[in-house]
């Protein structure tokens, strides 16, 4: 199973510039990107599914996964009461994982 991470700083300035066009050559199965910085939810990688996972403020933080097989579940925050308003934790399960 190959899963990538990346702290992008801003999705839609990488969008524009074709910074993650180059991670398909991977053949990822898992793509987690954070630090998104947008509400829009844009095709990121054609033939993955999105999950998002929107900051509470726009233009501040947030994560996408993008997965190439459909998840049995996905869960949002944590579920620690303290610190579920900042959490943008993006949990999924497969059959033969949990990540």
């Amino acid at each position: 199973m190959k899963i990538l991470s990346w702290n992008i700083n801003g999705l839609l300035s990488c969008l524009k510039s074709g910074a993650l066009e180059p991670l398909l050559a991977y053949q990822p199965d898992a793509v987690c990107l954070q630090e998104i910085r947008t509400r829009t939810e844009p095709v990121v990688l054609e033939g993955y599914k999105h999950y998002w996972h929107h900051s509470m403020r726009d233009k501040y933080s947030g994560t996408v996964v993008l997965l190439q097989k459909e998840p049995l579940s996905v869960h949002y925050g944590l579920t620690i009461i303290l610190m579920i308003q900042k959490a943008e934790l993006l949990q999924w399960s497969w059959r033969t994982s949990f990540c």
